[in-house]
């Protein structure tokens, strides 16, 4: 990828659409990188919790539900174990409660407190703060191309360079 956009400060390339498919999710890696540490910066400082933290009560928003921790670690992407940590520290702060799950006496449900629902609301501000507001067009387009790339890898196998093993396993080229 020799002719990708910047290497070696040379102007960008015409790319395939295998090039134009790594050079977006390098550039999804990059841009989540740094929201990421920005955010975590701006929560910890005016909130008092890391960016985790946060995430694990957006997706404990609806009222409703209370959901487990292995449904909260797919979620967020993290292994239960994190998930485990990040809830016991929220529900020590009031920001949540867990529960006995009725499914398994070895797992919990977990919904947000007042607490909780107050402090996600005030994060809000400061999620949507983060950059200038993008036109509503442009951002469903960037919200329905990377949910494009949300699909099972069984359903779409050559994404960046990957293939189905045997036993259903993805392996790289």
């Amino acid at each position: 990828m020799a002719d990708t956009p910047g290497a070696a400060g040379r102007p960008p390339a015409a790319l395939d659409a295998e090039e134009q498919l790594i050079a977006l999710w390098l550039q999804a890696r990059h841009t989540v990188a740094a929201m990421e540490a920005a955010l975590d910066a701006q929560l910890q400082r005016e909130l008092g919790v890391p960016l985790a933290r946060y995430a694990l009560l957006c997706t404990l928003d609806d009222p409703d539900c209370a959901l487990n921790q292995q449904v909260i670690a797919a979620l967020l992407g993290m292994n239960k174990s994190s998930v485990s940590r990040h809830v016991d520290a929220a529900a020590q702060a009031g920001l949540v409660a867990a529960a006995v799950s009725a499914e398994s006496r070895r797992d919990k449900t977990v919904r947000l407190t007042a607490s909780g629902r107050s402090l996600l609301e005030r994060g809000r501000a400061i999620v949507a703060g983060y950059a200038s507001p993008l036109p509503q067009p442009q951002l469903d387009q960037a919200i329905a191309t990377l949910a494009h790339f949300t699909r099972p890898a069984a359903a779409e196998p050559h994404n960046l360079g990957e293939r189905q093993g045997a036993g259903g396993r993805t392996i790289g080229r």
